[in-house]
């Protein structure tokens, strides 16, 4: 059961839900990571009192544009994604203007919080659903609703994070060096844990942002 928000915080006038990038790469011990992530936008502008139209509440770009489809409207598909797109420093700027930075590094430190939370609740979990973890690692999404107090509400976790780039300009400048990072992350923990050193030494050897590291503990 989930609740609406019923006051979420506008871009444009648009309803909006911010999907950040996440991985585990250990789970003996727990190494979690953050990285970078994007902004959605809906197609119309935001009416708290018509639920029957998607393209107010849902913020789902396939959905938007499908619902679009449905009425006979013809869409470009591309067009119509880069303005439903924002990256996360477009959402930064817009919210310091606004606000003034530390209203930014609050929301995003809560985020933070949250996302470590979520793996604490789950951790034995993953280990049981995991088998054998050696050499395993998990890139994550997650999806979160941000309300006018700048109060994020976790929506939803993905394990199939939404890696396509090729018809959105904001994604093709992430997607490409998130994997990147990944990769160097995922091989770099199997180097060290083939040479019995620990993974203590991950702190700061990426551009993911260590948001848990047991081995440090």
């Amino acid at each position: 059961m989930q609740k609406y928000i019923n006051n979420p915080m506008l871009l444009d006038g648009r309803k909006s839900e911010i999907r950040i990038y996440w991985m585990i790469a250990s789970l003996h011990p727990l190494v979690v990571f953050f990285c970078n992530g994007t902004v959605r936008l809906n197609a119309q502008h935001y009416d708290a009192q018509n639920f029957d139209n998607d393209l107010v509440h849902i913020t789902n770009t396939r959905r938007q544009l499908q619902s679009l489809k449905d009425n006979g409207e013809k869409v470009n598909a591309e067009s119509l994604e880069i303005g439903l797109k924002w990256s996360l420093d477009e959402l930064a700027s817009f919210i310091e203007k606004r606000s003034g930075r530390r209203r930014w590094d609050e929301l995003m430190s809560r985020i933070k919080e949250i996302l470590v939370r979520v793996v604490r609740s789950t951790q034995s979990a993953l280990k049981e659903g995991a088998g054998n973890p050696d050499g395993s690692f998990q890139l994550f999404g997650a999806d979160f609703i941000v309300d006018d107090e700048y109060n994020p509400w976790l929506t939803e976790i993905q394990t199939g994070p939404g890696l396509s780039h090729e018809s959105n300009s904001v994604k093709k400048r992430i997607i490409p060096s998130l994997v990147r990072e990944a990769t160097k992350v995922a091989s770099t923990v199997h180097r060290l844990r083939l040479t019995n050193q620990s993974l203590c030494v991950l702190q700061g050897t990426t551009d993911f942002e260590p948001l848990l590291n047991d081995a440090c503990l």
